[in-house]
């Protein structure tokens, strides 16, 4: 899903907040002047935010190997990148 989403400040940074992890975001900017005539877009960038935290192994399974040992199966989790 593309979104455009604008941002006004009065200063040189800006926090990006609410992001999704592990997603591509594309970043411009420009500036104006008093009388709020915008000049043109900076050349883009693109960023990653990390991935977020992995989720549990699913389906664990625990058949007794012998009888003084267990064996534990799992499948991955869900995902293969945490955010995908």
């Amino acid at each position: 899903m593309n979104q455009i989403s604008w941002i006004r400040s009065k200063n040189n940074e800006v926090l990006i907040t609410d992001s999704q992890s592990y997603t591509l975001y594309e970043f411009a900017v420009r500036s104006h002047d008093v009388d709020k005539r915008q000049g043109p877009l900076s050349p883009t960038v693109e960023c990653r935010t990390k991935e977020a935290m992995p989720s549990s192994p699913r389906d664990l399974t625990w058949p007794p190997a012998d009888a003084n040992s267990i064996r534990l199966n799992w499948k991955p989790s869900k995902y293969l990148l945490n955010g995908s």
